[in-house]
């Protein structure tokens, strides 16, 4: 595993309701979904989420749509705008599987509706900036869709995104940079915001240029002068002229992995997940396949 803060960990066989007391909001209830995401709703039965982000992006989710669409909608209210209005472009993106999620779903396009209305020019701005969603597919799959510079990819088990970079110049250049922390199978039911014990880490850097990319050896080459040298020894699994595909494990033998590069047209997508050394060889199908998913 690679390692991040303790956490304890809640196990939740079904929804807990907490009635608590605290300060102001004596006629409040405290709410956990079967998730473990925590928040208050009234007597009236309207909902409250915590009007600041979590530190890690989380899988929007059916089971917690609910959550989610109140959460985004608190988060825009609170002057995080971009955030949020991820979370409700993701809940958006979710399979519509019951009359809840249907429901949630109306709530959340009325309140960007509105929005868009009440921002005019402004609001085209926080919409760029909202261009990261991730959300769980009918395969239960987790989905990451990269907006901004248009690419999309599937990974089993559960996806945090730790960290994102964004740039742009007056040419046309534009990119884009995640941080990914990957649970490969773990059930996350009742964890929360709390951070985990992530199995892998993914790190995805997109790019967008103002002219055709010759092939995808060229774009290799490009994120090797930017990279510079390693300590990675690699074997080559795949190569054309839109895909190279390694693996590789540091000459230590401490981590593995795998690494792609994909082009399409004047866009490039450079992908590497590391993890140690002892459990590559039991999660490399599946390591190949998230890679393989990458689509532009």
């Amino acid at each position: 595993m690679l390692p991040k803060k303790n956490r304890n960990i809640y196990l939740l066989i079904v929804p807990v309701i907490l009635f608590v007391f605290i300060g102001q909001m004596p006629d409040w209830v405290l709410m956990k979904d079967l998730e473990g995401n925590r928040y208050y709703m009234d007597r009236q039965g309207k909902i409250y989420t915590s009007d600041t982000p979590s530190e890690y992006h989380k899988v929007v989710t059916v089971k917690g749509i609910e959550y989610f669409v109140n959460k985004g909608i608190s988060l825009w209210e609170n002057n995080h705008r971009a955030r949020g209005l991820s979370l409700l472009k993701s809940a958006l993106a979710l399979p519509v599987k019951n009359q809840k999620v249907y429901q949630m779903q109306k709530n959340a396009s009325a309140f960007i509706d509105r929005m868009k209305r009440r921002e005019g020019s402004r609001y085209n701005k926080i919409d760029r900036m909202s261009h990261i969603l991730l959300y769980q597919g009918d395969n239960g799959r987790s989905h990451f869709v990269n907006e901004m510079t248009g690419y999309r990819l599937t990974f089993p088990g559960s996806v945090y995104l730790l960290k994102k970079n964004v740039r742009s110049d007056h040419n046309g250049y534009v990119y884009s940079g995640v941080r990914l922390g990957i649970v490969l199978k773990q059930d996350t039911t009742g964890k929360g915001d709390d951070p985990v014990v992530y199995d892998m880490l993914v790190g995805i850097e997109s790019e967008i240029f103002p002219s055709k990319l010759r092939s995808s050896g060229a774009f290799e080459k490009h994120w090797k002068r930017i990279i510079g040298s390693d300590t990675f020894k690699r074997t080559a699994l795949r190569r054309d002229n839109t895909f190279i595909l390694y693996s590789f494990v540091d000459k230590k033998g401490e981590f593995a992995g795998m690494e792609g590069y994909r082009i399409k047209g004047n866009r490039g997508c450079f992908i590497r997940c590391i993890l140690p050394e002892s459990r590559f060889s039991e999660n490399k199908d599946a390591i190949s396949t998230i890679i393989e998913s990458l689509s532009m």
